[in-house]
Formats: C-alpha cells, sequence, structure tokens
C-alpha cells in the first residue's frame, strides 16, 4: 500500500512534490532516519517534523480514526525530507544561493496569497510551525523557483507552440470583447421596469443593486467586466456583441431570467504579434514547472538514497518511502534509539 501524502496547507512546499529515484540500501547508523549521499537526516528531526504534522486539524482526525495512520505519515514526512535534500544538492551543484532579502520577499508574496497576514499566521498556527520552520520552508520554495528558472532557460519554446496557444486561447482570451452590466430579474415585468428606470435616468448601478436578482450586484453593480465570446449563455452574447457602445438592450431572455444590458467599450481581437512575448513568457513559466521534477529524478538516480528498515524503503518508481514498521516499533524492528531521541509513543483509540 502506498504511503498517503500529508502535506502543510501552507502549501510552501508544493515545488518539492518531485518524482525521484536512485540506489536504495538500509542505514547502518541507527540514529539516521535516511542518508541522502552523504548527508544524514537523524530520527530526531522526523520525530520533530512528526509532532508538527499532527498539530494540524485533518491529521489528528485521521489519527483518531486510524491510529496505524501514524506509519504512513512518519513515511511522507521521511519523503518530504529527502527530496528536499535531493533538492539541495542539484542547487549547490550549479551555485544556486537564497537571500534573506528572496525569503523575505517570497514570505510576503504568500501572505498576498493566502489572502493576509492573519490568515498566514492562521495556516503556521494550523500546521504547528516554528518561525524557524517557515523561514525554512520559505527558503527552500525560493530555491526550487530558482533552479526550475534557471533549467527552464534551456527549455526552448518554439514559434508552433506559441502559434497553436493562441489559437486554443483565441476565442476566449485573445478574441473580441465587450464589457457589459447587466440587471437580471425573475419576470419579464420587473425587467422592463428597471428599464424604464435607467431610461428615466437612474444610475445604474443603484437599479442593479435595488432590483437584480444576481447576487453579485450587490458589489459589482450589475457590471460584468469584460466578456468574451464563449464565456456567456447564446442569446446573452448576441445581445451584447450586436449593440452599440452605451446602448441599453433588453429585457433578454435566458435560463437565468431577463435580462437588461448596459454595453460599454468593445475591445477587438488581438492578434498574434501582439501577444506573442505574453505567450511565450507564459509557456517558458510553464516549463519551469514542468522541468524541475524531471531534472531532479535525474540527479537522484546519480545519489545513494539509504532509508532506515524502521521506516520502510525508498521507491525508486514513486520517489517516497513506502510505510514501514514506523517509529513506535523500533524495539520489534531491533534498530536501537539514540538516548535523548525516545520517539513518541503511537497514538491508542
Amino acid at each position: 500500500m502506498r504511503s498517503r501524502v500529508v502535506r502543510p496547507a501552507i502549501g510552501l512546499c508544493a515545488a518539492l512534490l518531485l518524482a525521484a529515484c536512485g540506489q536504495v540500501t538500509g542505514t547502518g547508523d541507527p540514529s539516521s532516519a535516511a542518508v541522502v549521499a552523504d548527508e544524514q537526516i537523524p530520527i530526531e528531526t522526523v520525530e520533530e517534523r512528526f509532532e508538527q504534522a499532527k498539530a494540524n486539524p485533518q491529521v489528528s482526525q485521521q489519527l483518531e480514526a486510524d491510529p496505524s495512520a501514524s506509519e504512513q505519515i512518519q513515511a511522507q514526512v521521511l519523503t518530504g525530507l529527502i527530496q528536499s535534500e535531493i533538492l539541495r544538492n542539484a542547487a549547490e551543484e550549479r551555485a544556486i544561493t537564497v537571500t534573506d532579502e528572496e525569503v523575505a520577499e517570497q514570505r510576503t508574496q504568500v501572505i498576498e496569497q493566502l489572502g493576509g497576514e492573519e490568515a498566514f499566521n492562521q495556516a503556521i498556527e494550523q500546521n504547528g510551525l516554528s518561525p524557524e520552520d517557515v523561514t525554512r520552508l520559505l527558503r527552500e520554495q525560493v530555491l526550487a523557483d530558482k533552479l526550475s528558472q534557471e533549467l527552464a532557460q534551456n527549455a526552448e519554446v518554439t514559434d508552433q507552440e506559441v502559434r497553436e496557444f493562441y489559437e486554443q486561447n483565441l476565442e476566449t482570451r485573445f478574441g473580441e470583447k465587450v464589457q457589459v452590466s447587466h440587471v437580471l430579474t425573475e419576470t419579464r415585468q420587473q425587467a422592463q421596469k428597471a428599464l424604464a428606470r435607467l431610461k428615466g435616468g437612474e444610475n445604474f448601478g443603484a437599479v442593479a443593486r435595488d432590483a437584480s436578482t444576481d447576487p453579485s450586484a450587490e458589489q459589482n453593480a450589475g457590471d460584468l467586466g469584460q466578456v468574451a465570446r464563449g464565456q456567456t449563455v447564446p442569446a446573452f452574447e448576441e445581445a451584447a456583441f450586436s449593440a452599440d457602445e452605451g446602448e441599453l438592450v433588453g429585457p433578454i431572455k435566458t435560463e437565468f431570467g431577463f435580462h437588461i444590458l448596459k454595453v460599454g467599450e468593445q475591445v477587438p481581437a488581438q492578434e498574434l504579434p501582439e501577444v506573442e512575448k505574453e505567450i511565450r513568457a507564459e509557456l517558458q513559466s510553464q516549463a519551469s514547472q514542468q522541468v524541475l521534477p524531471e531534472f531532479l529524478q535525474e540527479q537522484a538516480s546519480e545519489v545513494d538514497v539509504e532509508v532506515n528498515p524502521r521506516f520502510g524503503t525508498w521507491d525508486p518508481e514513486t520517489g517516497t518511502v513506502t510505510v514501514g514498521e514506523g517509529l513506535g516499533s523500533s524495539e520489534d524492528a531491533g534498530v536501537p534509539v539514540p538516548e535523548g531521541s525516545q520517539p513518541a509513543a503511537p497514538p491508542t483509540e
């Protein structure tokens, strides 16, 4: 049975979910959970990370429901540590380093992605992370990003790939667009009353907030922004794209009800030369995300990965540690635990 993946909700190590393979033997040092090349991963580190994982409510609930899941979580913790070491080795070979300024910038980006400082701190608390853990995770993410970018520089984006991307997204992304606001009502009579108010000079946003059944109207005052072909139902699209700028149109019947439209700026389709640079940069970014796992898999084939049998074995196909005896079974496994590194007892029902 494969190890169940357990990852921090904060999502800082997404780039470290890498397939890897290597020579697999059992570590002869009972104090080591694993050895990657000449770098040891102490059992104590696995214990610490395991305790952190249990701070996550989802993990805690999982362990309450199935105490044997602790072995799966331990194997996943060790997998992450091994993969992180493989990443660092690959970056060191290419003289890639990370500055404190880059870590601070990554922290700011993650805070923005999570929706603010409060959400960021909540994620940290939920996962039982110390300030040192957060800095380490941020540094590893920056390291992975920089390695990806360097590798992607050698990943050529062809003119044919650019053209195919353009054609695939021509209608919805690069095609003709029109700015549209609407008032949505349940009946035609309600729509006609809204239209009469608008023709009488009332503010469109005020009418939308008052009369529209679209829940978003309270926030956007009926403004849907720029709409591309294919993004709305046919009757709505036909009315929007056939109207003149500034024109009020309706009532238009769709499966959602009756619409009154106010058509704004019409944006013509973008030709390939206008967006070629944008497309090429996006494809380059996609390549950087895809090339890293492949590269590290090749790198790992040259690295000796030794795993303490207590935790399982290194699976070269998936790049993970398969479930072993677990931290609570060292005595049965015949592997001594160093003094001062006694493992936590496995959860009981």
